[in-house]
């Protein structure tokens, strides 16, 4: 029976194991070691650099100033006065006829910023929206309306007559456009139609034509427009919109694509359209006679414009 009591003592064996089941315990405080983790605390001081991405923000914002300014500086509104001395010049030298250039008062900073809000008088609802924010003054016409807020020749054959407004030189006083298509007389709306307007029973728009002077022709109204829907910064294109015989400039209401395949700009901006007009008004001698010839002459000059 001895050797059955010797068990016992081998149970006790396992409690000398109770004190290694407490190390562990020991071990606990080692867990409480990751204290020395504060190091990670010192991470949001890395995120410091990232207080410096505003700084190279910063830059990407100058940028698109800087490349848009050269395009509304082409070409220098300087070039503008010397035109217009030239077709005095040519007014002065005309025989025959009597000639002159009619400057209207020229308009003030203010009046030339309001010009965009002018177009919102407009009387007709319109197939498409007008956006203000899209008309940006080219600058070559900004400076023209400084120094006239209006322009056009005019003739009469003798003191006794009456002047009247040769349309191949007739640049329209931009005002309220409450009166348009109802009489009103020349204005930057002229060129656009209203809902319920259709060119093979679909509507059509013309709101991104902004008309600012007589074309000329001399069957019916035509007109040389400013048009708003290219490229976003780039120079406003010159269009020529008449309806001789049938309406050509527009786009559907329901897809966006042209009414005809005539569609492409006369010129590629207001300076360029000015100095051609200019260039083929003084090469020739006043002829009211000749009023197409002398608009399509101006028509063929764009094409080498482009």
């Amino acid at each position: 029976m001895a050797a059955t009591r010797a068990r016992p003592i081998t149970k006790k064996k396992p409690a000398t194991k109770k004190p290694a089941t407490k190390k562990p315990a020991t071990k606990k405080p080692a867990t409480k070691k990751p204290a020395t983790k504060t190091p990670a605390k010192k991470k949001p001081a890395k995120k410091q650099p990232a207080t410096k991405k505003p700084a190279t923000k910063q830059p990407a914002t100058k940028k698109p100033a800087a490349t848009r300014r050269p395009a509304r500086k082409q070409p220098p509104a300087q070039s503008v006065e010397p035109l217009l001395a030239r077709l005095e010049s040519w007014c002065e030298a005309q025989r025959g006829h009597e000639v002159r250039l009619l400057r209207r008062p020229p308009l003030s900073e203010a009046e030339l910023d309001a010009i965009p809000s002018l177009l919102t008088s407009f009387p007709f609802p319109l197939p498409t929206p007008y956006e203000p924010a899209r008309f940006r003054l080219p600058a070559g016409y900004r400076e023209l309306l400084r120094r006239a807020g209006g322009l056009q020749v005019e003739h009469r054959g003798g003191p006794d007559e009456a002047w009247r407004v040769w349309p191949v030189v007739s640049l329209y006083r931009p005002g309220d456009c409450s009166q348009a298509h109802q009489g009103q007389g020349k204005t930057l709306a002229d060129s656009w139609t209203v809902i319920g307007t259709s060119v093979d029973d679909r509507a059509f728009t013309t709101t991104d034509f902004i008309s600012f002077a007589d074309a000329g022709f001399a069957v019916e109204a035509s007109r040389w427009c400013f048009y708003l829907g290219g490229e976003p910064g780039a120079p406003l294109p010159i269009y020529i919109e008449d309806n001789d015989f049938e309406c050509l400039l527009g786009r559907f209401v329901d897809t966006g694509e042209w009414i005809s395949s005539l569609h492409d700009p006369v010129f590629p901006s207001f300076e360029a359209w000015l100095a051609a007009l200019v260039e083929v008004v003084c090469s020739r001698p006043f002829d009211p006679g000749q009023n197409d010839a002398t608009v399509n002459a101006i028509i063929e000059r764009g094409a080498t414009a482009r």
